[in-house]
């Protein structure tokens, strides 16, 4: 029945898509505001060869008014680097060469930035979200809901919350991909503990490593284990096991470095540095989060834009009768995660459908 639901989830998408959001793809881009940033990676590695991103000048003149022109170059003494981290770009690359060869196909020119190249971006999109929800109806079955239950809750989440406009309309953002990262990352932890096998932790390596690498501050989705485990005991037997095989360790830790490490290599070419603040003089205000304004003014709070997220606050309540330990992990996570978004300099993150910082999170909503 899911894979069937999936099948008609996604050509109804495609097609919703196919007939409205991409037919002004001249006028209306899909490449577009923080999102030309994310995906900038593409073009400069594969037709450009400029890490320095000297070509968006040219780029922005043929495809963006003054008033759609994303800022995401950061200049230095060094060089030019993106703002913006790479983990989206590398989701997207397979997307990027098939728009390559569509776009050769239809005699479009290669840049990046013609049609194809935006269709495909609106198309990676789809897909992840599609898969995001399939990864996640399988993590909420794995811990014991019904299946009417789980693919209830992944289909609320899909359909109830922004995550569809950014999946949509937006779908050069990197929201709709990190959903899909820790949506698969809490899938094979579970796998692993359930099994209580280490095969299952080298894609939650893959996906964690990531998870990193588009939005580093979503690393904290590591302490997220024990809402998996339901509890301290289950992850100490979790970290056992893979310390036991020491291949099966050193095999994840290679694939989080060579992930994660794609990063710094970036920076190291372009300025010589490994490390490099790309964000300039923003920040957090840890002691000073505006936490009532995120979750519940009228710009951009959270409960105000998606209020079904207020039947996952009642869950909260019933799952503390059911499992206290599991459900009080879920608390501790979603108020850590809570604090660091509200004290971000920012708080309401630009001009966005909805509060965009708390997507990546919905997952943890929709158990």
């Amino acid at each position: 029945f899911v894979r069937k639901l999936i099948f008609i989830l996604f050509l109804g998408l495609l097609a919703f898509v196919g007939s409205t959001r991409w037919q002004h793809l001249s006028e209306e881009p899909l490449i577009m505001t923080d999102g030309q940033g994310y995906y900038a990676y593409l073009p400069a590695v594969f037709v450009y060869q400029d890490l320095q991103f000297s070509f968006i000048e040219a780029v922005n003149q043929k495809y963006y008014p003054p008033d759609k022109r994303a800022k995401f170059i950061l200049e230095t003494p060094s060089g030019n680097v993106n703002k913006y981290f790479a983990g989206t770009a590398v989701l997207q690359a397979p997307f990027f060469l098939a728009g390559c060869a569509l776009a050769g196909i239809t005699r479009q020119p290669i840049d990046g930035y013609s049609w194809p190249f935006q269709m495909m971006v609106g198309l990676a999109a789809l897909v992840f979200l599609v898969a995001g929800f399939y990864f996640l109806y399988r993590f909420l079955s794995g811990l014991g809901f019904t299946s009417k239950a789980a693919c209830g809750s992944a289909l609320l989440v899909v359909f109830g919350t922004n995550l569809l406009f950014y999946a949509i309309y937006e779908p050069s953002m990197s929201h709709v991909y990190s959903f899909f990262t820790i949506s698969v990352f809490l899938f094979f932890v579970l796998e692993a503990h359930k099994k209580q096998q280490t095969a299952p932790l080298f894609g939650a390596a893959i996906m964690f490593g990531l998870t990193v690498l588009i939005r580093p501050t979503n690393g904290v989705v590591l302490l997220s284990v024990p809402i998996v485990t339901a509890g301290l005991g289950g992850f100490i037997a979790l970290v056992r096991c893979l310390i036991g095989n020491y291949k099966a360790l050193l095999g994840c830790g290679f694939l989080l470095i060579a992930i994660v490490g794609l990063q710094p290599l970036v920076y190291l070419i372009q300025t010589g540095q490994p490390m490099v603040w790309s964000y300039n003089e923003e920040g957090f205000n840890f002691l000073n989060p505006e936490l009532y304004n995120v979750l519940f003014s009228y710009r951009k709070g959270v409960f105000v834009y998606c209020p079904v997220l207020l039947v996952a606050i009642i869950g909260l309540m019933v799952g503390f009768v059911k499992n206290r330990i599991r459900f009080t992990w879920l608390l501790l996570f979603l108020s850590l995660a809570t604090w660091i978004i509200t004290s971000w300099w920012m708080w309401y993150y630009g001009g966005s459908y909805g509060h965009r910082a708390f997507i990546e999170y919905y997952p943890f909503f929709a158990i």
